[in-house]
């Protein structure tokens, strides 16, 4: 499985205008639940600030990661935001990670999707996506450059799918 079987183009929003931390979570628990992944967006929210209040998700060049793991999370599944509000300076790529309760599925996501983060001319080419489509194909054509056909987990997961 590649990590772009996650994505689904109906979460992706780029260039959002929300005016702060809670407005950002608010919109990426919005773009996780268009995929009907999720069966209780307060819990699924709970659970991300219980893990922001753990330690920040910020990684670095700009990047955040906010995830959790949720008993209300029914499939995996990626969602990423383009932030161009004035923030605290750091942040203007957001990326939630939402996955089930069992397993260590979110670390095999979040150690693929920090691979290629680690590309400063993929990050570039994301943060100058000018449309949710372009931003998946830049996914795409980066992971089948850096990874192949090469499966992120060798965890089952449920049926998934891209949705274009």
């Amino acid at each position: 499985m590649r990590i772009t079987e996650l994505f689904n183009i109906r979460s992706i929003a780029l260039d959002s205008t929300a005016a702060d931390q809670a407005q950002i979570i608010d919109e990426l628990v919005e773009l996780q639940a268009t995929h009907g992944n999720l069966t209780d967006k307060a819990a699924y929210k709970t659970a991300i600030y219980a893990r922001e209040a753990e330690a920040s998700t910020y990684v670095d060049n700009g990047i955040t990661v906010p995830h959790a793991r949720a008993a209300c999370v029914t499939r995996p599944r990626l969602a990423p935001v383009q932030y161009n509000a004035d923030d605290d300076g750091k942040t203007d790529l957001l990326f939630m990670i939402a996955a089930p309760e069992n397993g260590s599925l979110h670390i095999d996501m979040l150690a693929r999707l920090m691979q290629m983060l680690m590309n400063e001319d993929f990050v570039a080419k994301l943060r100058a996506a000018k449309t949710p489509k372009e931003f998946l194909d830049t996914i795409d054509a980066q992971e089948e450059t850096q990874f192949g056909n090469e499966s992120f987990t060798q965890e089952e997961l449920p049926a998934t799918y891209r949705v274009l």
